[in-house]
């Protein structure tokens, strides 16, 4: 998996595009290399909505 999440991230880096898109479900301490990239936070329900938005608004879909 290592590896692979590497890869992605080369990936991401290089084509300026959204590949890795870490989403979090409970509360948790994020490692390091993922504290600047954008994630999806979930893990409070009040604020689904406003997440999801901000999500598709970050990945072109609306």
């Amino acid at each position: 998996m290592k590896k692979e999440l590497d890869v992605a991230m080369n990936r991401e880096i290089a084509s300026g595009e959204v590949v890795v898109l870490p989403l979090l479900y409970e509360e948790c301490e994020l490692p390091e290399f993922l504290k600047g990239k954008l994630y999806g936070d979930f893990s409070k329900a009040e604020d689904y909505e406003a997440v999801l938005g901000k999500l598709l608004r970050r990945l072109r879909i609306t």
